[in-house]
């Protein structure tokens, strides 16, 4: 991916050294860039929650990076995403984003449980779980350029519904799943958009 959002100009160095320039830093648009993902935890369990904190050199629970797993089209055709998805999103990327606190790989990626059958993936809280087990822990990353740059509304491909997709939202102490406002750039909220830079910011 790379350079999706101007990343600008950051007082804060961003993920560890250990992590590397592969290292993904996820900020959202209304609350800002010096604010990434970060798991507080410092040994967290299945299901630990993630929350959006300064960005730190020192702090290995912000250290992530993206599993590319394939395009929306894919997963339609593979009956692990609703049809419905495939008219606005179908092209789309989509990534697992796995925590990789000082480059390492515990195969826990952002995501919600599980949700059952007819249950919304939306409303839920975003924590970590197993990476690979379910559409749970993949999102879409469907762009989305507004007057204050270019986005990304991240969809989790659990969504049950295509109108209004189960989307990231961003809440400063715990991540949530909220419905996407809209289709369009105008209906978009800027909590549902997020950005990104790369690697070990100087």
């Amino acid at each position: 991916m790379g350079g999706a959002a101007a990343a600008g100009s950051f007082a804060a160095n961003a993920a560890t050294p250990s992590c590397g320039p592969l290292c993904i830093n996820l900020f959202n648009a209304r609350i800002g860039a010096g604010d990434i993902l970060d798991v507080r935890s410092p040994n967290p369990p299945l299901g630990a929650s993630i929350a959006l904190d300064p960005a730190s050199i020192t702090d290995t629970g912000e250290d992530f990076r993206l599993s590319a797993q394939g395009v929306v089209s894919e997963f339609i055709a593979a009956n692990l995403m609703i049809p419905g998805l495939g008219a606005l999103y179908g092209s789309d990327p989509v990534y697992e984003i796995v925590w990789t606190p000082g480059g390492q790989n515990f195969a826990l990626c952002v995501g919600v449980a599980a949700p059952g059958p007819g249950v919304p993936a939306s409303g839920l809280p975003v924590t970590l779980q197993e990476c690979g087990v379910t559409v749970a822990t993949t999102w879409i990353f469907h762009p989305v350029t507004t007057e204050g740059g270019s986005f990304y509304a991240l969809i989790n491909g659990a969504t049950t519904t295509s109108t209004n997709p189960a989307s990231l939202s961003g809440e400063q102490n715990a991540l949530r799943t909220s419905a996407l406002a809209g289709s369009t750039q105008a209906q978009f909220r800027r909590h549902q958009l997020w950005g990104e830079f790369m690697g070990v910011v100087p």
